[in-house]
């Protein structure tokens, strides 16, 4: 009996063997991969700004993550252990090899002057972010906001696109963010070959949440063509905590370029001509030949193009006649919509056509508007700000 046991324990060993022996190896199941440097992990405030975050400031960051891993990456969650951090979570998966980008906004306002470090946890379908999920950290250092601060809007003027001899009044705003008063000592504008003062700032205190203006015509000049324009003039204050602050001009300068037309021999007998037109500008220009003071073509050239015109002449004398009239910053009309027609009116009885004379309503004469009153331009007046020149 107890042989009979021991073979047919046997047998069923070696089945189990075989087997397991004989069974497919299952492959393994792709998975996500949240992958992320150390050194990103860590949004150092105290670092980037080494005077401090101005306590009522908001600062926002961006995380970028990566996933490394063979399936979509998706992030499920993040929880900011801080009330003043909020975080945002890329929408929707990120693939393999992909990156997505976590959105953080640092808001100091109601804080106290200190040293933080805040953290924020990330949870992610990656398969160990159950155990070890992903963890951000912000720092920052707070400093309160100062009694006086001068704030200029706009900081960086951008004047865009000018050409030499160009004229533009660009109007800056100086306004007392502080809580206590000071003045502006000086606008140093330095360059006085290409910046006129039109209007100079009132002197006296600037009060907290008061503003002031002062106007500048910035011109370009013939070596300006062709370049960017980025200069830079301080504004000072008689204020410890805020000196000054540096503005800027930006823009863009075309080159100096003109419109030649020249006359082309085609070398028939006749003579026969055509005309070369090179726009040498940065800018559409509208060329029209002119016979006798008769317009007989025009043709459109666009910035640094070139086109041929055909004025049909086929002789010396004739060409002699020829002129023409170049319209600069050439923009073609608009075609018109043509209007739908009304549907005619069903005479009543007893009458022909669609009404009398007396049925038209006359149009209603425009109405005179009275120009309104312009203002007279401030006269600039000496006072205890300067403008420091050459």
């Amino acid at each position: 009996m107890r042989e009979a046991v021991a073979v047919v324990l046997a047998v069923v060993v070696m089945l189990v063997c075989v087997s397991a022996y004989t069974g497919e190896v299952a492959e393994p199941v792709a998975q996500p991969k949240l992958a992320m440097s150390p050194l990103d992990k860590v949004w150092d405030l105290i670092d980037e700004r080494p005077d401090g975050v101005q306590i009522g400031e908001v600062c926002e960051h961006k995380f970028v993550v990566t996933n490394d891993g063979a399936a979509p990456l998706t992030l499920t969650e993040a929880k900011a252990l801080d009330a003043f951090v909020t975080v945002v979570l890329p929408e929707g998966e990120i693939p393999p090899g992909g990156t997505g980008e976590i959105s953080v906004a640092l808001n100091t306002a109601g804080l106290n002057p200190s040293q933080i470090a805040s953290h924020i946890i990330v949870k992610s379908n990656d398969p160990d972010s159950a155990r070890k999920p992903l963890v951000l950290t912000v720092k920052a250092r707070l400093v309160p906001e100062p009694d006086t601060l001068l704030v200029v809007t706009p900081q960086i003027n951008k004047i865009g696109v000018m050409r030499v001899g160009d004229r533009k009044t660009i109007t800056f705003s100086c306004m007392n963010a502080g809580s206590k008063p000071f003045s502006i000592k000086a606008i140093s504008v330095i360059d006085r070959t290409r910046f006129t003062i039109v209007k100079n700032i009132e002197s006296g205190l600037l009060a907290p949440d008061q503003e002031k203006d002062f106007q500048l015509t910035f011109t370009p000049q013939p070596e300006d063509a062709g370049k960017e324009v980025d200069i830079t003039f301080p504004i000072s204050t008689d204020s410890e905590e805020s000196p000054g602050v540096l503005c800027r001009v930006q823009g863009y300068v075309e080159k100096s370029g003109a419109v030649m037309v020249e006359p082309v021999y085609l070398g028939s007998v006749p003579p026969k001509y055509i005309f070369r037109i090179v726009n040498g500008t940065e800018r559409s220009v509208q060329v029209i030949g002119m016979r006798d003071g008769v317009q007989f073509g025009a043709v459109v050239v666009e910035a640094n193009g070139r086109k041929e015109l055909d004025a049909s002449v086929d002789s010396e004398a004739d060409l002699a006649k020829i002129s023409f009239e170049v319209v600069l910053e050439y923009v073609a009309p608009e075609p018109e919509t043509p209007e739908t027609p009304e549907t005619p009116e069903t005479p009543a009885e007893g009458t022909t056509g669609g009404g009398t004379a007396e049925d038209e309503t006359p149009p209603t004469p425009p109405t005179e508007t009275e120009p309104a009153d312009t203002e007279t331009p401030d006269t600039p007046t000496e006072t205890e700000t300067t403008v420091e020149g050459n």
